[in-house]
Protein backbone atom coordinates (compact mmCIF):
# COMPACT_ATOMS: atom_id res chain seq x y z
CA UNK A 1 0.00 0.00 0.00
CA UNK A 2 2.99 2.29 0.41
CA UNK A 3 3.94 1.97 -3.25
CA UNK A 4 1.32 4.33 -4.60
CA UNK A 5 2.05 7.18 -2.20
CA UNK A 6 5.73 6.96 -3.10
CA UNK A 7 4.89 7.11 -6.82
CA UNK A 8 2.67 10.10 -6.15
CA UNK A 9 5.44 11.92 -4.31
CA UNK A 10 7.91 11.20 -7.12
CA UNK A 11 5.42 12.56 -9.66
CA UNK A 12 4.93 15.73 -7.68
CA UNK A 13 8.68 16.17 -7.33
CA UNK A 14 8.97 16.11 -11.16
CA UNK A 15 8.55 19.30 -13.20
CA UNK A 16 4.95 20.28 -13.94
CA UNK A 17 5.41 20.08 -17.73
CA UNK A 18 6.55 16.44 -17.42
CA UNK A 19 3.41 15.57 -15.50
CA UNK A 20 1.22 17.31 -18.08
CA UNK A 21 2.90 15.50 -20.98
CA UNK A 22 2.30 12.17 -19.28
CA UNK A 23 -1.34 12.95 -18.61
CA UNK A 24 -2.01 14.12 -22.15
CA UNK A 25 -1.30 10.68 -23.62
CA UNK A 26 -4.02 8.33 -24.84
CA UNK A 27 -4.28 6.76 -21.35
CA UNK A 28 -4.87 10.18 -19.78
CA UNK A 29 -7.71 9.21 -17.47
CA UNK A 30 -6.12 5.93 -16.32
CA UNK A 31 -2.95 7.67 -15.19
CA UNK A 32 -4.97 10.50 -13.66
CA UNK A 33 -7.12 8.02 -11.74
CA UNK A 34 -4.08 6.17 -10.38
CA UNK A 35 -2.49 9.47 -9.41
CA UNK A 36 -5.62 10.62 -7.61
CA UNK A 37 -5.87 7.33 -5.73
CA UNK A 38 -2.21 7.57 -4.75
CA UNK A 39 -2.45 11.03 -3.26
CA UNK A 40 -5.65 10.05 -1.42
CA UNK A 41 -3.79 7.15 0.18
CA UNK A 42 -0.91 9.50 0.98
CA UNK A 43 -3.31 11.55 3.06
CA UNK A 44 -2.22 14.97 1.78
CA UNK A 45 -5.42 16.94 1.26
CA UNK A 46 -3.69 19.76 -0.66
CA UNK A 47 -2.35 17.28 -3.17
CA UNK A 48 -5.85 15.78 -3.49
CA UNK A 49 -7.34 19.19 -4.16
CA UNK A 50 -4.59 19.96 -6.68
CA UNK A 51 -5.16 16.76 -8.68
CA UNK A 52 -8.95 17.21 -8.60
CA UNK A 53 -8.55 20.77 -9.85
CA UNK A 54 -6.21 19.64 -12.62
CA UNK A 55 -8.65 16.93 -13.73
CA UNK A 56 -11.46 19.47 -13.78
CA UNK A 57 -9.41 21.84 -15.97
CA UNK A 58 -8.57 19.03 -18.39
CA UNK A 59 -12.21 17.95 -18.56
CA UNK A 60 -13.43 21.51 -19.14
CA UNK A 61 -10.75 22.15 -21.74
CA UNK A 62 -11.64 18.96 -23.60
CA UNK A 63 -15.33 19.89 -23.70
CA UNK A 64 -14.48 23.39 -24.90
CA UNK A 65 -12.28 21.98 -27.67
CA UNK A 66 -15.06 19.64 -28.81
CA UNK A 67 -17.44 22.58 -28.90
CA UNK A 68 -15.11 24.66 -31.04
CA UNK A 69 -14.09 21.78 -33.31
CA UNK A 70 -17.12 19.47 -33.47
CA UNK A 71 -16.17 17.57 -36.62
CA UNK A 72 -13.49 15.04 -35.77
CA UNK A 73 -11.11 13.81 -38.43
CA UNK A 74 -11.12 17.00 -40.49
CA UNK A 75 -7.97 18.07 -42.25
CA UNK A 76 -6.11 20.85 -40.38
CA UNK A 77 -7.19 24.23 -41.74
CA UNK A 78 -5.18 25.68 -44.59
CA UNK A 79 -3.90 29.22 -44.37
CA UNK A 80 -4.60 31.89 -46.94
CA UNK A 81 -0.99 31.76 -48.14
CA UNK A 82 -1.31 28.00 -48.70
CA UNK A 83 -4.47 28.55 -50.74
CA UNK A 84 -2.75 31.18 -52.91
CA UNK A 85 0.21 28.87 -53.49
CA UNK A 86 -2.11 26.03 -54.50
CA UNK A 87 -3.90 28.35 -56.93
CA UNK A 88 -0.58 29.12 -58.58
CA UNK A 89 0.24 25.42 -58.93
CA UNK A 90 -3.10 24.67 -60.57
CA UNK A 91 -2.66 27.64 -62.89
CA UNK A 92 0.65 26.18 -64.09
CA UNK A 93 -0.99 22.83 -64.81
CA UNK A 94 -3.81 24.46 -66.79
CA UNK A 95 -1.26 26.48 -68.78
CA UNK A 96 0.18 23.23 -70.16
CA UNK A 97 -3.14 22.12 -71.65
CA UNK A 98 -3.59 22.53 -75.41
CA UNK A 99 -7.34 21.88 -75.71
CA UNK A 100 -8.93 25.40 -75.81
CA UNK A 101 -12.37 24.37 -74.53
CA UNK A 102 -10.97 22.27 -71.70
CA UNK A 103 -8.54 25.01 -70.78
CA UNK A 104 -11.31 27.62 -70.70
CA UNK A 105 -13.57 25.59 -68.41
CA UNK A 106 -10.81 24.93 -65.90
CA UNK A 107 -9.62 28.54 -66.03
CA UNK A 108 -13.12 29.82 -65.25
CA UNK A 109 -13.32 27.52 -62.23
CA UNK A 110 -9.91 28.73 -61.08
CA UNK A 111 -10.98 32.38 -61.43
CA UNK A 112 -14.13 31.71 -59.38
CA UNK A 113 -12.05 30.27 -56.53
CA UNK A 114 -9.62 33.20 -56.72
CA UNK A 115 -12.55 35.66 -56.54
CA UNK A 116 -13.94 33.85 -53.50
CA UNK A 117 -10.57 34.21 -51.81
CA UNK A 118 -10.62 37.98 -52.33
CA UNK A 119 -14.31 38.58 -51.53
CA UNK A 120 -15.31 36.09 -48.84
CA UNK A 121 -19.00 35.69 -48.06
CA UNK A 122 -20.64 33.01 -45.87
CA UNK A 123 -22.65 30.46 -47.84
CA UNK A 124 -25.11 28.04 -46.27
CA UNK A 125 -26.60 25.25 -48.38
CA UNK A 126 -30.04 23.94 -47.42
CA UNK A 127 -30.39 20.34 -48.61
CA UNK A 128 -32.81 17.50 -48.05
CA UNK A 129 -35.07 14.99 -49.70
CA UNK A 130 -38.28 15.95 -51.47
CA UNK A 131 -41.14 17.13 -49.29
CA UNK A 132 -39.14 18.00 -46.16
CA UNK A 133 -39.71 21.77 -46.50
CA UNK A 134 -36.39 23.16 -47.75
CA UNK A 135 -38.01 26.15 -49.45
CA UNK A 136 -40.00 26.97 -46.31
CA UNK A 137 -36.83 26.85 -44.22
CA UNK A 138 -35.07 29.30 -46.55
CA UNK A 139 -38.10 31.61 -46.55
CA UNK A 140 -38.11 31.60 -42.76
CA UNK A 141 -34.38 32.28 -42.52
CA UNK A 142 -33.94 35.03 -45.07
CA UNK A 143 -34.23 38.72 -44.39
CA UNK A 144 -37.75 39.95 -43.79
CA UNK A 145 -36.82 43.30 -45.32
CA UNK A 146 -35.99 41.71 -48.66
CA UNK A 147 -38.11 38.62 -49.26
CA UNK A 148 -36.93 38.32 -52.86
CA UNK A 149 -33.33 37.65 -51.81
CA UNK A 150 -31.80 34.48 -50.46
CA UNK A 151 -29.77 35.95 -47.63
CA UNK A 152 -30.17 37.42 -44.21
CA UNK A 153 -28.03 40.02 -42.47
CA UNK A 154 -25.61 38.53 -39.99
CA UNK A 155 -24.32 40.81 -37.25
CA UNK A 156 -21.24 38.71 -36.56
CA UNK A 157 -17.88 39.02 -38.34
CA UNK A 158 -18.42 42.52 -39.67
CA UNK A 159 -22.16 42.26 -40.42
CA UNK A 160 -21.75 40.02 -43.44
CA UNK A 161 -24.64 38.69 -45.48
CA UNK A 162 -25.20 34.96 -45.34
CA UNK A 163 -26.06 33.57 -48.76
CA UNK A 164 -28.64 30.79 -48.61
CA UNK A 165 -28.22 28.19 -51.35
CA UNK A 166 -31.38 26.36 -52.28
CA UNK A 167 -31.02 22.88 -53.74
CA UNK A 168 -33.30 20.81 -55.90
CA UNK A 169 -33.72 17.11 -55.21
CA UNK A 170 -34.15 15.00 -58.34
CA UNK A 171 -35.02 11.31 -58.30
CA UNK A 172 -34.43 11.01 -54.59
CA UNK A 173 -30.88 12.39 -54.65
CA UNK A 174 -29.49 15.36 -52.73
CA UNK A 175 -27.66 18.07 -54.67
CA UNK A 176 -24.15 17.42 -53.39
CA UNK A 177 -22.55 19.78 -55.91
CA UNK A 178 -24.29 22.80 -54.39
CA UNK A 179 -23.66 21.48 -50.89
CA UNK A 180 -19.91 21.27 -51.50
CA UNK A 181 -19.82 24.95 -52.54
CA UNK A 182 -20.95 26.11 -49.08
CA UNK A 183 -19.12 26.43 -45.78
CA UNK A 184 -22.05 25.04 -43.85
CA UNK A 185 -24.75 22.54 -44.83
CA UNK A 186 -28.20 22.39 -43.26
CA UNK A 187 -29.79 18.98 -43.84
CA UNK A 188 -33.55 19.26 -43.44
CA UNK A 189 -35.47 16.15 -42.38
CA UNK A 190 -39.16 15.71 -41.59
CA UNK A 191 -38.91 12.97 -38.99
CA UNK A 192 -36.58 10.20 -37.92
CA UNK A 193 -33.71 9.60 -40.34
CA UNK A 194 -34.23 7.27 -43.25
CA UNK A 195 -31.41 5.01 -44.42
CA UNK A 196 -30.86 7.28 -47.43
CA UNK A 197 -30.62 10.41 -45.27
CA UNK A 198 -28.19 8.71 -42.90
CA UNK A 199 -25.96 7.66 -45.81
CA UNK A 200 -25.97 11.22 -47.11
CA UNK A 201 -24.87 12.48 -43.69
CA UNK A 202 -22.00 9.98 -43.69
CA UNK A 203 -21.00 11.11 -47.18
CA UNK A 204 -21.23 14.82 -46.36
CA UNK A 205 -19.24 14.56 -43.13
CA UNK A 206 -16.87 11.71 -43.94
CA UNK A 207 -16.14 12.05 -47.65
CA UNK A 208 -16.85 15.72 -48.39
CA UNK A 209 -15.73 16.90 -44.92
CA UNK A 210 -18.67 19.31 -44.69
CA UNK A 211 -19.88 20.93 -41.49
CA UNK A 212 -23.47 19.75 -41.10
CA UNK A 213 -26.44 20.92 -39.02
CA UNK A 214 -29.53 18.70 -39.00
CA UNK A 215 -32.87 20.52 -38.86
CA UNK A 216 -35.82 18.39 -37.76
CA UNK A 217 -38.58 20.26 -39.62
CA UNK A 218 -42.38 19.89 -39.49
CA UNK A 219 -42.16 19.03 -35.82
CA UNK A 220 -45.65 20.47 -35.34
CA UNK A 221 -47.07 17.39 -37.08
CA UNK A 222 -46.09 15.26 -34.07
CA UNK A 223 -47.17 15.14 -30.45
CA UNK A 224 -44.92 16.97 -28.01
CA UNK A 225 -43.74 13.70 -26.47
CA UNK A 226 -43.01 12.25 -29.90
CA UNK A 227 -41.09 15.38 -30.91
CA UNK A 228 -38.51 14.89 -28.17
CA UNK A 229 -38.29 11.16 -28.84
CA UNK A 230 -37.57 11.73 -32.54
CA UNK A 231 -35.05 14.45 -31.74
CA UNK A 232 -33.17 12.09 -29.40
CA UNK A 233 -33.26 9.27 -31.98
CA UNK A 234 -31.67 11.54 -34.58
CA UNK A 235 -28.94 12.57 -32.13
CA UNK A 236 -28.23 8.96 -31.20
CA UNK A 237 -28.05 7.76 -34.81
CA UNK A 238 -25.69 10.58 -35.77
CA UNK A 239 -23.41 10.22 -32.77
CA UNK A 240 -19.82 10.40 -34.00
CA UNK A 241 -20.85 12.25 -37.17
CA UNK A 242 -22.81 15.26 -35.93
CA UNK A 243 -22.69 16.75 -32.45
CA UNK A 244 -25.92 16.67 -30.46
CA UNK A 245 -26.02 20.46 -30.30
CA UNK A 246 -26.04 20.54 -34.12
CA UNK A 247 -29.38 18.73 -34.24
CA UNK A 248 -32.23 21.24 -33.80
CA UNK A 249 -36.00 21.05 -33.98
CA UNK A 250 -37.94 23.62 -36.03
CA UNK A 251 -41.22 24.17 -37.82
CA UNK A 252 -40.60 26.48 -40.77
CA UNK A 253 -44.23 26.55 -41.85
CA UNK A 254 -46.55 25.34 -39.09
CA UNK A 255 -50.01 24.11 -39.96
CA UNK A 256 -52.58 26.89 -39.70
CA UNK A 257 -55.01 26.63 -36.85
CA UNK A 258 -58.75 26.85 -37.21
CA UNK A 259 -60.24 29.83 -35.34
CA UNK A 260 -63.91 30.09 -34.41
CA UNK A 261 -65.50 33.32 -33.27
CA UNK A 262 -68.88 33.17 -31.56
CA UNK A 263 -71.09 36.25 -31.50
CA UNK A 264 -72.86 37.36 -28.34
CA UNK A 265 -76.09 37.05 -30.24
CA UNK A 266 -76.60 33.31 -30.63
CA UNK A 267 -78.73 33.91 -33.67
CA UNK A 268 -75.73 35.15 -35.62
CA UNK A 269 -73.58 32.56 -37.46
CA UNK A 270 -70.22 31.45 -36.05
CA UNK A 271 -67.26 32.85 -37.95
CA UNK A 272 -64.47 30.41 -38.86
CA UNK A 273 -61.14 30.90 -40.58
CA UNK A 274 -57.62 29.49 -40.85
CA UNK A 275 -54.93 31.49 -39.10
CA UNK A 276 -51.27 31.09 -39.98
CA UNK A 277 -48.75 30.64 -37.20
CA UNK A 278 -45.30 32.24 -37.22
CA UNK A 279 -42.40 29.94 -38.14
CA UNK A 280 -40.42 28.33 -35.35
CA UNK A 281 -36.97 28.89 -36.84
CA UNK A 282 -35.00 30.51 -34.01
CA UNK A 283 -33.13 27.33 -32.87
CA UNK A 284 -31.74 26.80 -36.37
CA UNK A 285 -30.93 30.46 -36.94
CA UNK A 286 -29.10 30.74 -33.63
CA UNK A 287 -27.13 27.55 -34.26
CA UNK A 288 -26.06 28.70 -37.74
CA UNK A 289 -24.95 32.07 -36.39
CA UNK A 290 -23.06 30.42 -33.53
CA UNK A 291 -21.20 28.02 -35.84
CA UNK A 292 -20.29 30.78 -38.27
CA UNK A 293 -19.22 33.08 -35.46
CA UNK A 294 -16.88 30.44 -34.03
CA UNK A 295 -15.74 28.55 -37.12
CA UNK A 296 -16.52 30.49 -40.29
CA UNK A 297 -12.97 31.47 -41.25
CA UNK A 298 -11.74 27.91 -40.84
CA UNK A 299 -14.72 26.48 -42.73
CA UNK A 300 -14.23 29.03 -45.51
CA UNK A 301 -10.56 28.19 -45.99
CA UNK A 302 -11.29 24.47 -45.82
CA UNK A 303 -13.95 24.85 -48.51
CA UNK A 304 -11.49 26.65 -50.78
CA UNK A 305 -8.88 23.97 -50.10
CA UNK A 306 -11.33 21.23 -51.11
CA UNK A 307 -12.36 23.11 -54.24
CA UNK A 308 -8.75 23.66 -55.29
CA UNK A 309 -7.88 20.01 -54.61
CA UNK A 310 -10.79 18.89 -56.79
CA UNK A 311 -9.88 21.34 -59.54
CA UNK A 312 -6.24 20.27 -59.39
CA UNK A 313 -7.31 16.64 -59.74
CA UNK A 314 -9.35 17.51 -62.83
CA UNK A 315 -6.50 19.53 -64.34
CA UNK A 316 -3.95 16.80 -63.63
CA UNK A 317 -6.22 14.19 -65.19
CA UNK A 318 -6.66 16.33 -68.31
CA UNK A 319 -2.91 16.90 -68.51
CA UNK A 320 -2.24 13.20 -68.03
CA UNK A 321 -4.62 12.30 -70.86
CA UNK A 322 -2.96 14.89 -73.10
CA UNK A 323 0.51 13.59 -72.31
CA UNK A 324 -0.58 10.00 -72.83
CA UNK A 325 -1.95 10.81 -76.28
CA UNK A 326 1.32 12.48 -77.26
CA UNK A 327 3.42 9.70 -75.75
CA UNK A 328 1.40 6.96 -77.45
CA UNK A 329 1.87 8.72 -80.80
CA UNK A 330 5.64 8.67 -80.19
CA UNK A 331 5.49 4.96 -79.29
CA UNK A 332 3.63 4.18 -82.52
CA UNK A 333 6.20 6.14 -84.51
CA UNK A 334 9.14 4.23 -83.04
CA UNK A 335 7.31 0.90 -83.31
CA UNK A 336 7.10 1.44 -87.05
CA UNK A 337 10.75 2.50 -87.30
CA UNK A 338 11.90 -0.54 -85.31
CA UNK A 339 9.72 -2.92 -87.32
CA UNK A 340 11.04 -1.67 -90.66
CA UNK A 341 14.66 -1.65 -89.40
CA UNK A 342 14.55 -5.21 -88.08
CA UNK A 343 12.54 -6.51 -91.06
CA UNK A 344 15.20 -5.22 -93.44
CA UNK A 345 18.03 -6.73 -91.38
CA UNK A 346 19.60 -9.92 -92.81
CA UNK A 347 20.04 -11.35 -89.30
CA UNK A 348 17.93 -14.45 -88.65
CA UNK A 349 16.96 -13.31 -85.13
CA UNK A 350 15.58 -10.16 -83.57
CA UNK A 351 18.23 -7.45 -83.68
CA UNK A 352 18.20 -6.38 -80.02
CA UNK A 353 21.06 -3.89 -80.56
CA UNK A 354 19.06 -1.94 -83.15
CA UNK A 355 15.96 -2.19 -80.98
CA UNK A 356 17.90 -0.89 -77.98
CA UNK A 357 19.25 2.13 -79.87
CA UNK A 358 15.81 3.16 -81.07
CA UNK A 359 14.27 2.54 -77.65
CA UNK A 360 16.76 4.97 -76.14
CA UNK A 361 15.46 7.71 -78.43
CA UNK A 362 11.90 6.71 -77.58
CA UNK A 363 12.52 7.07 -73.85
CA UNK A 364 14.16 10.47 -74.31
CA UNK A 365 11.08 11.81 -76.15
CA UNK A 366 8.63 10.38 -73.63
CA UNK A 367 10.63 11.95 -70.81
CA UNK A 368 10.35 15.35 -72.48
CA UNK A 369 6.57 14.96 -72.84
CA UNK A 370 6.16 14.17 -69.13
CA UNK A 371 8.52 16.99 -68.08
CA UNK A 372 11.00 14.40 -66.80
CA UNK A 373 13.94 14.93 -69.15
CA UNK A 374 16.46 12.09 -69.14
CA UNK A 375 20.15 12.25 -69.92
CA UNK A 376 21.46 9.95 -72.63
CA UNK A 377 23.16 7.81 -69.98
CA UNK A 378 19.93 7.48 -67.99
CA UNK A 379 17.95 6.55 -71.08
CA UNK A 380 20.51 3.92 -72.07
CA UNK A 381 20.49 2.45 -68.57
CA UNK A 382 16.68 2.31 -68.45
CA UNK A 383 16.39 0.88 -71.98
CA UNK A 384 18.92 -1.88 -71.22
CA UNK A 385 17.11 -2.77 -67.99
CA UNK A 386 13.76 -2.85 -69.82
CA UNK A 387 14.96 -5.20 -72.55
CA UNK A 388 16.74 -7.34 -69.96
CA UNK A 389 13.57 -7.76 -67.92
CA UNK A 390 11.46 -8.46 -71.00
CA UNK A 391 13.90 -11.14 -72.15
CA UNK A 392 14.05 -12.69 -68.67
CA UNK A 393 10.26 -12.77 -68.48
CA UNK A 394 10.15 -14.58 -71.82
CA UNK A 395 8.84 -11.59 -73.68
CA UNK A 396 10.69 -12.39 -76.93
CA UNK A 397 9.45 -15.99 -77.05
CA UNK A 398 5.95 -14.99 -76.01
CA UNK A 399 5.73 -12.25 -78.63
CA UNK A 400 7.17 -14.49 -81.36
CA UNK A 401 4.72 -17.28 -80.53
CA UNK A 402 1.68 -15.01 -80.37
CA UNK A 403 2.55 -13.25 -83.63
CA UNK A 404 3.44 -16.47 -85.45
CA UNK A 405 0.12 -18.03 -84.47
CA UNK A 406 -1.64 -15.09 -86.07
CA UNK A 407 0.26 -15.29 -89.34
CA UNK A 408 -0.44 -17.97 -91.91
CA UNK A 409 2.02 -20.12 -93.79
CA UNK A 410 0.87 -18.82 -97.18
CA UNK A 411 3.56 -16.11 -96.98
CA UNK A 412 7.02 -16.51 -98.43
CA UNK A 413 9.55 -17.98 -96.00
CA UNK A 414 11.76 -14.89 -95.91
CA UNK A 415 8.86 -12.51 -95.63
CA UNK A 416 7.24 -14.63 -92.94
CA UNK A 417 10.44 -14.81 -90.88
CA UNK A 418 11.24 -11.14 -91.38
CA UNK A 419 7.71 -10.14 -90.45
CA UNK A 420 7.87 -12.11 -87.20
CA UNK A 421 11.22 -10.53 -86.30
CA UNK A 422 10.03 -7.02 -87.15
CA UNK A 423 6.75 -7.40 -85.30
CA UNK A 424 8.48 -8.92 -82.28
CA UNK A 425 10.92 -6.01 -82.12
CA UNK A 426 8.02 -3.59 -82.57
CA UNK A 427 6.20 -5.19 -79.68
CA UNK A 428 9.27 -4.94 -77.45
CA UNK A 429 9.35 -1.22 -78.26
CA UNK A 430 5.61 -1.03 -77.54
CA UNK A 431 6.13 -2.73 -74.16
CA UNK A 432 9.07 -0.48 -73.23
CA UNK A 433 7.27 2.72 -74.20
CA UNK A 434 4.02 1.89 -72.43
CA UNK A 435 5.89 0.62 -69.36
CA UNK A 436 7.63 3.97 -69.02
CA UNK A 437 4.30 5.79 -69.53
CA UNK A 438 2.65 3.71 -66.80
CA UNK A 439 5.60 4.23 -64.47
CA UNK A 440 5.60 8.02 -64.94
CA UNK A 441 1.85 8.22 -64.36
CA UNK A 442 2.16 6.17 -61.16
CA UNK A 443 5.43 7.50 -59.71
CA UNK A 444 5.89 10.83 -61.49
CA UNK A 445 9.69 10.65 -61.79
CA UNK A 446 12.51 8.31 -62.81
CA UNK A 447 15.37 10.47 -61.61
CA UNK A 448 15.75 8.73 -58.25
CA UNK A 449 14.30 5.37 -59.36
CA UNK A 450 15.74 4.59 -62.80
CA UNK A 451 14.47 0.99 -62.88
CA UNK A 452 10.91 0.05 -63.79
CA UNK A 453 9.23 -2.49 -61.46
CA UNK A 454 8.77 -5.97 -62.91
CA UNK A 455 5.01 -5.88 -62.29
CA UNK A 456 4.59 -3.19 -64.97
CA UNK A 457 6.32 -5.39 -67.57
CA UNK A 458 4.24 -8.39 -66.53
CA UNK A 459 1.11 -6.34 -67.16
CA UNK A 460 2.34 -5.46 -70.66
CA UNK A 461 3.09 -9.10 -71.45
CA UNK A 462 -0.41 -10.06 -70.37
CA UNK A 463 -1.68 -8.13 -73.39
CA UNK A 464 -0.06 -10.67 -75.70
CA UNK A 465 -2.29 -13.36 -74.28
CA UNK A 466 -5.36 -11.50 -75.49
CA UNK A 467 -6.27 -12.38 -79.05
CA UNK A 468 -7.91 -8.99 -79.62
CA UNK A 469 -4.65 -7.17 -78.91
CA UNK A 470 -2.63 -9.29 -81.36
CA UNK A 471 -5.38 -8.98 -83.97
CA UNK A 472 -5.17 -5.18 -83.74
CA UNK A 473 -1.40 -4.97 -83.41
CA UNK A 474 -0.23 -7.25 -86.24
CA UNK A 475 -2.24 -6.09 -89.30
CA UNK A 476 -1.27 -2.46 -88.69
CA UNK A 477 2.41 -3.25 -89.03
CA UNK A 478 2.04 -5.71 -91.88
CA UNK A 479 0.55 -2.84 -93.86
CA UNK A 480 3.52 -0.65 -92.96
CA UNK A 481 5.94 -3.41 -94.00
CA UNK A 482 4.00 -3.77 -97.29
CA UNK A 483 3.22 -7.45 -96.62
CA UNK A 484 -0.30 -8.61 -97.42
CA UNK A 485 -2.36 -9.17 -94.31
CA UNK A 486 -3.15 -12.89 -93.91
CA UNK A 487 -6.77 -13.84 -93.80
CA UNK A 488 -8.13 -15.36 -90.61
Amino acid sequence: MLLFPEVARECYDAPLWVLLLVMLKGWLWIVSGVLLLSVVLAGDRWQVLGVVGLLWLLWAGQNRWQELVPNQGMVPPAGKETIEKALGEVKEIIAELTDPSQKQVLSLSLSAIADSLQTPQPRVAVVGMQGVGKTAVISALRSESDTASRWWSWTGRGSKKITLLDTHTAEGEIDLVTASSAELVVLVVAGDLTATEYNYIKHLVGDLQQRVIIAFNKSDLYLVSDQQAILQQIKQRCAGLVEGQDVVMISAKPRPIRVRQYAQDSSLPVRQWQEDLPPVITPLKQRIEHVLEQEWERLWLEKLRRQIAQLQKQAELALQEQRRRLAEAVVIKYQQVVAVSVFASPLPTVDLAATLALNVKLLLEIGEIYRQPLTLAQAQLIAKDMLKQLVQLGGVELATSAIASFLKTNLLTYAFGGAIQGLTAAYLTHACGHSLISFLEQRGTVVHTPFIPQAIFEHQLQCLRRADFVARFVPHFLTGLQIPTPSR
